[in-house]
């Protein structure tokens, strides 16, 4: 399903916000776009339209398969 340009639109949106604000904030900031998300013992996982890593950088760099 093609999403409408509304929700296109409100994510682009919310991505300009999310970089403006951690840029002004002088906060690390990795940008991993739709990746997905998943938790072994759920045994399931999402997919978000935008994902980002932005206090815990750090902690998560390299286990971006697992989570966020």
């Amino acid at each position: 399903m093609t999403p409408l340009p509304e929700h296109e639109i409100n994510k682009g949106f919310l991505g300009r916000l999310v970089q403006t604000t951690t840029e002004f904030l002088g906060l690390e900031i990795s940008s991993l776009g739709s990746t997905t998300l998943s938790r072994k013992d759920l045994q399931k996982g999402v997919e978000p339209d935008e994902c980002y890593c932005i206090t815990n950088e750090e902690n998560v760099r390299g286990k971006y398969s697992n989570y966020c």
